[in-house]
């Protein structure tokens, strides 16, 4: 009986507005598009959409404002107009605070639920195969109904999902630069593990750090490069010498590029490639600290802090064991 009392006007007049909301807000998608790439095929491309389309779209946005927001550079690209500025940072700014509500929301939503799965991140190219099992037997022991889901990323991806509610737990390097984390978030160190310079076994028997002076040393842009090559600069200046690198994007590529020449890399001996028959490693004094952090606030916290403390207490008798074998 309801449904029968609404006026059909009335739904045309919701419906149009459904519309033109909708496509206020393509408009306003075109338009910060069409900021970043200063044209609009680009813009097209990325989007989806035909040319003349984007231009109908930018056209009917700026008829609305009442105002011009781009220009014709002489080079034919587009340049904001002084109005095109302020309605990029309005329109940048509602993007950003939006962003952010969506993000608390849904963190707000997952610490409100009876979580019954750990999401537990780590370093992409570890094997931890003897830190996995230490962790299961310490959860299972007092929260036997908690799954425990693996994902593993580069370095600043393990954060960026952290922040963001998507993992509740990470196990990481520690680096200077985790001094600048966010307040939300805590950190713990679990353990040392020592580092290694790997190496190609096709360039024959290293035995000191000083046997790579004239070898390449690979830096991936997964880690904080700046502190790698710190570190690295400090273990051969105790041999006398300045190390030669080259920085590469990522784990995987340091790997395929490093039997094309005389080349090396320092890992800690966690590394999968550590036990590659291809290559051979020399082992130095130097170690890593390995860390958990979790957000404090997470539905998980007391858990991952009660797991923090049996693993430091287990892994600090088991973790040299697991490394010498």
């Amino acid at each position: 009986m309801i449904y029968g009392m609404i006026n059909p006007e009335m739904l045309r007049t919701y419906g149009e507005i459904r519309r033109r909301q909708q496509m206020n807000d393509r408009q306003i998608a075109c338009f910060l598009e069409a900021v970043k790439e200063r044209n609009f095929t680009k813009v097209a491309e990325k989007l989806y959409l035909t040319q003349p389309g984007v231009s109908r779209m930018i056209a009917t946005l700026e008829k609305e404002l009442n105002t011009k927001l781009f220009a014709r550079s002489a080079h034919k690209t587009l340049e904001l107009t002084e109005s095109g500025k302020l309605y990029y940072e309005m329109f940048e700014k509602c993007r950003r605070e939006f962003e952010e509500t969506k993000r608390k929301s849904e963190l707000i939503q997952r610490e409100n639920t009876d979580i019954t799965t750990l999401k537990f991140g780590y370093v992409r190219g570890w094997s931890i195969t003897g830190f996995y099992p230490l962790m299961l037997d310490a959860l299972q022991e007092e929260f036997p109904y908690l799954n425990v889901d693996l994902e593993s990323h580069s370095y600043e991806r393990l954060y960026d999902l952290l922040y963001s509610g998507n993992l509740d737990f990470i196990l990481t390097m520690n680096f200077p630069e985790m001094e600048k984390l966010h307040s939300d978030l805590e950190v713990m160190e679990i353990c040392q593990v020592p580092q290694a310079v790997i190496y190609p076994k096709e360039f024959g028997t290293k035995k000191d750090i000083a046997d790579f002076q004239d070898s390449v040393f690979y830096l991936s842009a997964d880690a904080p490069v700046e502190y790698s090559r710190a570190n690295l600069e400090q273990i051969c200046v105790q041999k006398e010498f300045i190390p030669k690198t080259k920085v590469v994007p990522n784990h995987a590529t340091l790997l395929s590029l490093m039997d094309r020449e005389d080349s090396a890399a320092i890992m800690d001996l966690w590394c999968q490639p550590i036990y590659d028959k291809k290559f051979k490693y020399v082992r130095l004094e130097a170690s890593v600290p390995i860390v958990g952090a979790f957000r404090k606030n997470c539905a998980h916290a007391k858990i991952i802090r009660m797991l923090y403390e049996a693993l430091a207490e287990r892994y600090g008798e088991e973790v040299m064991i697991i490394i010498r074998k």
